[in-house]
């Protein structure tokens, strides 16, 4: 790519009156734009490319005779067309974009600009630009470092906090079911009051469950995978639930096929299942919607796993809670996961009970994937591995 503007070829100069003669001042002048790691370039007003050095192909793929007469505002990544463009407004400033480069992919470029007027009194800009993808790409790995470490030490004081709770609720629990079976002595077997009553030790019953699971969550144990049924747990929340969720809630199971059974701690499904239930029917706008929950079988296959959290090639039980609330935008979605995050009023959320049910489904193996936009409620699935006799 040539210009008779910011770049004359060195037999076309005019001889200057300087000591040093002009075409060893132009060649001085190529060698370094030619050698420098950084692309330089002349553009006219309106964007067009009326020189681009020899280091742009390194950079982006194209010769620079391919660039000639051409827009740099179309290889310039339409989310960065506005600073682009304000950039060349003003008569020198910095900016980082992402270029295109010939193969479609995107280069991340940080470039300086610069007004000038040509030999012809034009005026152009001069820009010289650099790239930094590889820079790019450590920062987010770093922020990710960074993230990652904030999450763990958030899960550790998480668990430290777990435990000493975990220790009192359990002498709390241990007081309920004492006196609901004393309560039961009194009132008969026959007793209209005792369906009360075991309804009360049923529940303690899963509440020292939840005891056992959060202690060995503060302790990081791992969960005592058996062979399980997830359907009658699933009718168990809901027996739970139905009486407490707001009347105009209502909540059903599709459970046609069961699926099998599931390679999981009975307790911890519970768990993870009564949270999604009542975030749920939180995210309800005036109290009234509808909750699903389906259990299918599904068999994961190479090459479609990188796209499902990790998970390996293998048999599993989805497991998956539907809502129609209110949803959540792609920025929720992104955090929803993290120890006390939480959209909700402090009065009405703690920002845990997403991150245990994140947690169970690491524990087990699994993982739990949201699909949720604003006013289109939220679909949570969770994949656990499926018992196969001989297979595991």
């Amino acid at each position: 790519m040539q210009s008779d503007s910011l770049f004359p070829a060195a037999a076309a100069a005019p001889a200057p009156s300087s000591a040093i003669p002009s075409d060893r001042n132009l060649e001085r002048f190529r060698l370094l734009v030619e050698k420098s790691r950084d692309i330089v370039a002349e553009v006219a007003l309106d964007g067009t490319i009326t020189y681009g050095s020899p280091n742009v192909e390194a950079v982006l793929g194209y010769a620079p005779e391919e660039l000639l007469h051409t827009s740099l505002f179309d290889l310039v990544h339409p989310e960065d067309l506005a600073e682009v463009r304000q950039l060349f407004l003003a008569s020198a400033g910095w900016a980082t974009c992402r270029g295109r480069h010939k193969d479609n992919s995107w280069r991340w470029i940080e470039t300086s600009c610069r007004g000038f007027t040509g030999p012809d009194g034009q005026a152009r800009k001069v820009m010289i630009a650099r790239d930094i993808t590889e820079r790019k790409a450590a920062e987010a790995d770093r922020q990710r470092l960074e993230i990652q470490l904030i999450q763990a030490q958030k899960r550790t004081l998480l668990g430290t906090l777990t435990g000493g709770i975990a220790h009192d609720f359990n002498n709390v629990l241990t007081a309920i079911c004492a006196n609901a079976q004393l309560a039961g002595l009194e009132a008969g077997p026959d007793s209209a009051v005792q369906l009360h009553l075991d309804q009360i030790l049923l529940a303690a019953q899963r509440a020292e469950g939840m005891v056992r699971r959060l202690l060995a969550f503060s302790r990081g144990q791992a969960p005592e995978r058996r062979p399980v049924p997830l359907g009658p747990i699933v009718l168990e929340v809901i027996d739970l639930l139905r009486p407490v969720l707001p009347t105009g809630v209502r909540l059903e199971a599709n459970l046609q096929d069961e699926g099998g059974l599931a390679l999981a701690d009975a307790s911890q499904v519970h768990q993870a299942l009564m949270n999604l239930c009542i975030n749920a029917a939180q995210a309800m706008p005036k109290g009234t919607g509808q909750i699903d929950i389906s259990i299918v079988r599904f068999r994961m296959v190479e090459g479609f796993c990188p796209a499902h959290a990790g998970l390996g090639a293998g048999p599993y039980l989805r497991l998956t809670v539907s809502d129609t609330g209110v949803g959540m935008d792609a920025g929720t979605v992104n955090r929803i996961f993290e120890p006390y995050f939480t959209s909700k009023p402090p009065e009405v959320g703690t920002g845990l009970g997403l991150t245990v049910v994140h947690q169970v489904m690491k524990d087990h193996g699994g993982a739990v994937l949201v699909s949720s936009a604003p006013g289109q409620g939220s679909v949570f699935d969770l994949f656990f591995p499926r018992y196969e006799p001989g297979s595991r």
